[in-house]
C-alpha cells in the first residue's frame, strides 16, 4: 500500500483502539503473528493505537465499545476476531477510507444490492461483518442517541445496546444487521473495502 504525505498526516492524527472479543478464550497464533507485524508497521509510520480484549459473553461487543468510549484519545474502534490472520495494510486501508463504519470481506461474502454506491474499491453494503470492522467514535456517538440504543446499566453511561438482536416489523435482525440498520436510520451508510479480503478458517 502506497501512502502519500497527506494520507500519512491523517493516519498519524488518528488513534486506533483494537477490540478483540475472546470467543474461544484465547488469541490464535495467526492473529498474534499478524499483530506483531502491525506493531512494527505502526511504529514505523508513527500511528497511535491500543488494544483491549474481553472474554466472550452475550455483551462482549458492548463492553468493548464501553472501553473504547472511556478512552478519550481513541478515534476509531477496530473489532478483530482473534482467529483471523490479517495484514497491517488492511487496517491502514480501512482507516484511510475515512468512512464511519467500514469492514473487510470475510470468506468472500458481501451483503449488498446492485443499486448501492461504489467509490472505487469501497462498496456500500447492507451489513458489515463484525469480525473485521472499524467504527469511528463519531459514529458511536450518533448511535448512542438512537431511540433503540438503551442503557444496560445506569451506573455505566457508555454501556449500551449498540449490539443487540431484535425483531422489527416482523423482520429478525442479528447484532451486525441491527447496528447497520440503526446507523442507516440516522442517515449513515455502511461500507466494505474490496481489497481487504480475509478468510476465516
Amino acid at each position: 500500500m502506497n501512502i502519500n504525505l497527506a494520507s500519512l498526516e491523517y493516519l498519524r492524527n488518528q488513534n486506533i483502539h483494537f477490540c478483540v472479543p475472546l470467543t474461544s478464550g484465547q488469541i490464535s497464533v495467526p492473529f498474534f503473528q499478524s499483530f506483531i507485524e502491525w506493531v512494527k508497521t505502526a511504529d514505523q509510520l508513527q500511528i497511535k493505537w491500543k488494544i483491549d480484549t474481553e472474554t466472550d459473553t452475550d455483551q462482549t461487543n458492548n463492553i468493548l465499545i464501553e472501553k473504547f468510549l472511556t478512552n478519550l484519545e481513541s478515534t476509531h474502534l477496530m473489532f478483530i476476531n482473534p482467529n483471523l490472520a490479517w495484514e497491517p495494510h488492511h487496517i491502514l486501508q480501512l482507516l484511510s477510507s475515512e468512512k464511519h463504519i467500514i469492514g473487510g470481506i470475510i470468506n468472500n461474502t458481501v451483503d449488498r444490492s446492485p443499486d448501492m454506491r461504489k467509490e472505487n474499491e469501497i462498496l456500500e453494503v447492507s451489513t458489515v461483518n463484525s469480525k473485521f470492522l472499524m467504527i469511528s467514535k463519531e459514529a458511536i456517538g450518533h448511535l448512542s442517541n438512537h431511540h433503540n440504543v438503551n442503557p444496560l446499566d445506569n451506573a455505566r453511561p457508555y454501556f449500551k445496546t449498540f449490539f443487540d438482536n431484535a425483531e422489527i416489523d416482523g423482520v429478525f435482525y442479528n447484532e451486525e444487521q441491527l447496528l447497520c440498520k440503526y446507523w442507516k436510520d440516522m442517515g449513515g451508510k455502511a461500507w466494505i473495502h474490496s481489497d481487504v479480503k480475509i478468510m476465516d478458517k
